[in-house]
């Protein structure tokens, strides 16, 4: 950039391409080589059945997961859930959504409270684990597109606060499960 101008370096390399064109003729590029398997294009990907794209399982990534993710107005992106040690972050692409938080039992027994915040595109949300407060995202009335990525830790342990259920990911486990007071069970004292 040159003088303040963005495109001074633009017109440094057109002077440059047709010197060297008068120079040496018109310069002839290969095809491109073939595509690295751990390379993907996000238009070559087929969406899953949510209409999801899994874009680090087809480039070959295990232990991160990158998602492209669109949702018809008023759907969810995914079912209310929070992690006990993955950390998951959002990027909002298009249009908008409301950001549902919802709290664990323990976190209601404390005082946290369900929380809603409106998002449209550009907004980025940061998931940390262990927080025990839920999160979904359900896309407004212009539909949502965006990316989720998450570090798919293999002892996580995700928790469904609508449903009452636990996943124990290094299990493979799928559970409901009873909330129960700590002393529950306990002898008086």
């Amino acid at each position: 950039m040159r003088n303040g101008s963005a495109s001074s370096g633009a017109r440094g390399a057109r002077t440059i391409l047709g010197r060297s064109r008068r120079r040496f003729g018109d310069v002839e590029f290969a095809d491109p080589g073939e595509r690295p398997a751990n390379v993907v294009n996000l238009d070559d990907l087929e969406p899953d059945a949510d209409g999801d794209k899994a874009i680090s399982a087809e480039a070959g990534s295990a232990r991160t997961g990158l998602n492209w993710v669109r949702r018809a107005p008023g759907h969810e992106a995914a079912v209310p859930h929070c992690h006990s040690l993955e950390e998951e972050f959002f990027v909002v692409l298009d249009g908008s959504c409301t950001l549902e938080l919802w709290p664990t039992p323990v976190a209601a027994q404390r005082g946290a409270e369900q929380e809603t915040h409106e998002l449209r595109a550009g907004h980025v949300v940061a998931r940390p684990p262990g927080t025990r407060i839920a999160h979904c995202f359900r896309a407004g009335p212009d539909g949502l597109t965006l990316l989720a990525y998450g570090t798919r830790e293999p002892n996580d342990i995700c928790f469904y606060p609508r449903s009452n259920k636990i996943y124990f990911r290094g299990a493979g486990l799928i559970a409901r499960l009873e909330h129960l007071d700590y002393w529950d069970g306990e002898p008086p004292l």
